[in-house]
């Protein structure tokens, strides 16, 4: 928001109000406020990984990459930057026309 502000109107930032001589400041809370007023967006938190690792952890590791290969073996996936992860869903996307 700011990049845009000092892009657009920099004149913005270098002017102060009439009252009391403050300059204008795009604080976090003013953010906030302007996202929820205008597009009823609402900040959350992101998620965190969780904090216990299971005791057989190395072996799910290791099934994992199994699965992987086997995946990208059976697709045809010839680079594993096409394998995508959505969100903590394991969702994979692929071609639909193969």
């Amino acid at each position: 928001m700011l990049g845009n502000i000092m892009h657009k109107a920099p004149e913005l930032l270098k002017t102060t109000a009439c009252q009391d001589g403050s300059m204008f400041k795009c604080s976090d809370a003013y953010v906030c406020k302007f996202l929820y007023a205008n597009l009823h967006w609402v900040p959350r938190t992101s998620t965190r990984a969780a904090q216990k690792v299971p005791e057989n952890a190395g072996d799910l590791i290791f099934e994992l990459f199994i699965r992987l290969a086997l995946l990208f073996r059976d697709a045809g996936i010839r680079h594993p930057s096409l394998y995508i992860n959505f969100d903590q869903t394991q969702v994979i996307v692929a071609n639909p026309s193969t």
